[in-house]
């Protein structure tokens, strides 16, 4: 006879070198494989688990050892980690608890900024690849007050600039941001736990193209820098620009955080289809590629 459950609020915290460094909005544990075990005889033992990655997502709401753990993709210094995810009640009662060890950052997304969205959070999505992983009964309190003074960044709070003014950025509508992705990371994915077991280490970060979306009189700054570019051609060693994303409080005044793009070179001009029924303004993109990405706060 089946048994209908009912669900209890619940939060997930993470920790990162025994520290507490956050609160998660959401959170993927691995799954765990044995994939030889249904070929092997009856007889055999011991076939190895296969750990896949963690996955999470965060509201980011300014420095923390969360932030500076996701930095490291991008800054060089990524490293090997042990953490914890702490899952608690809506009284912080720890109820579970799964470490890891040897954890390695794998990829790092960022929300898409849109000025005509005023509710979205600014969050980050990411994964790591651990290669054990320990499940244990909880215990003791969850740290609630963690980030209670820090409110969440709007996805919609934002000021860019492009090439210090070289494209003119005040009817930039969106902004969709670089993802991080660790090559070495992501090629050890799936790691056999056991006999033999290799750790992953730090290797090249990728980091994938920059998406800028122009409404009103900004199309026709993008369309002109297209233009130009198509007369005059697109060369890595002089065209290249760096782009600044500053993060903006409620008010529209005071700066809490800038990402810095360096190294960015237009890659596509894309303007809309015509559609005399759409709800939204047109909307044309400049793609570019990124070089370098950091993010000060």
């Amino acid at each position: 006879m089946a048994t209908r459950i009912t669900s209890t609020p619940r939060s997930t915290a993470i920790e990162i070198g025994g520290k507490p460094a956050g609160f998660l909005t959401s959170a993927s544990l691995p799954r765990i494989d044995w994939p030889r075990a249904a070929s092997m005889p009856a007889s055999s033992r011991g076939a190895a688990a296969v750990i896949g990655p963690f996955a999470a997502s965060a509201a980011i709401a300014g420095p923390g050892a969360l932030l500076d753990w996701l930095l490291t993709l991008p800054r060089g210094t990524l490293a090997v980690t042990a953490g914890a995810m702490v899952e608690a009640d809506f009284n912080f009662d720890v109820k579970r608890r799964v470490d890891w060890a040897g954890g390695l950052l794998s990829e790092v997304r960022w929300s898409t900024l849109d000025a005509r969205d005023g509710k979205a959070t600014f969050k980050a999505d990411f994964k790591w690849q651990p290669t054990t992983i320990d499940f244990s009964a909880g215990g003791g309190k969850a740290p609630g007050s963690l980030g209670a003074k820090s409110k969440a960044w709007m996805a919609s709070n934002f000021r860019i600039s492009l090439g210090a003014g070289k494209i003119d950025s005040k009817f930039v509508s969106r902004v969709e941001m670089p993802s991080l992705l660790a090559k070495a990371a992501a090629a050890t994915i799936g790691q056999n736990v056991g006999r033999g077991r290799r750790l992953a280490t730090p290797g090249a970060v990728e980091i994938s193209p920059l998406r800028v979306g122009f409404t009103g009189a900004g199309r026709t700054a993008a369309l002109d820098f297209a233009r130009a570019a198509m007369k005059n051609g697109v060369s890595p060693a002089t065209d290249n620009i760096d782009v600044t994303i500053e993060m903006l409080d409620a008010a529209l005044k005071r700066t809490l955080g800038t990402f810095q793009l360096g190294g960015c070179l237009l890659l596509s001009y894309e303007e809309p289809a015509n559609d005399n029924q759409a709800e939204q303004l047109a909307e044309t993109m400049l793609t570019f590629s990124v070089e370098r990405f950091d993010l000060q706060v």
